[in-house]
């Protein structure tokens, strides 16, 4: 059985460590080669290691081999795609929050994310998020009856 340099290696290098008992240099070889997916044979074959002796901890290494896999991750689809699907659903955002000018919000929101370097896993829930937050939009008063008014429209 073939293995790569760098798997051959890494096998080597377990092996030649002193203080480590059998099991515990079988357990790390095995995860060494747990995304290979071979079986006892192949590892016999490849570690020289006896084939009775693997088959006597292969649920350990097993475990340990799951143990190291990483979990799964969901793939979002990338920024610009989530924000073509905001700009497609402005409607709905409006009547989902009425008080608010959506279209001027989403260019608020879009320039806030630009200046402040922001990025987000999910673009459509930061979005609801920043129009909850968002106060309602009011007609604009001219400036010498905000004056008048003493700083209140």
């Amino acid at each position: 059985m073939k293995t790569d340099a760098t798997l051959s290696a890494r096998i080597n290098e377990i092996m030649a460590a002193k203080h480590a008992s059998p099991s515990l240099k079988l357990c790390l070889i095995a995860m060494a080669l747990a995304d290979k997916q071979l079986t006892p044979p192949q590892i016999a074959a490849a570690t020289n290691i006896s084939l009775r002796q693997i088959q006597r901890l292969w649920p350990a290494i097993k475990t340990a081999a799951a143990m190291e896999k990483p979990r799964p991750t969901r793939q979002r689809p990338d920024k610009q795609t989530q924000l073509a699907a905001i700009r497609q659903n402005l409607p709905a955002y409006q009547s989902q929050f009425p008080s608010l000018d959506i279209a001027a919000q989403y260019a608020l929101w879009t320039d806030w994310m630009a200046a402040k370097g922001r990025r987000f896993t999910d673009y459509a829930a930061a979005f609801r998020n920043w129009c909850r937050k968002a106060r309602p939009t009011t007609t604009p008063i001219s400036f010498m009856t905000y004056f008048k008014n003493g700083g209140r429209q």
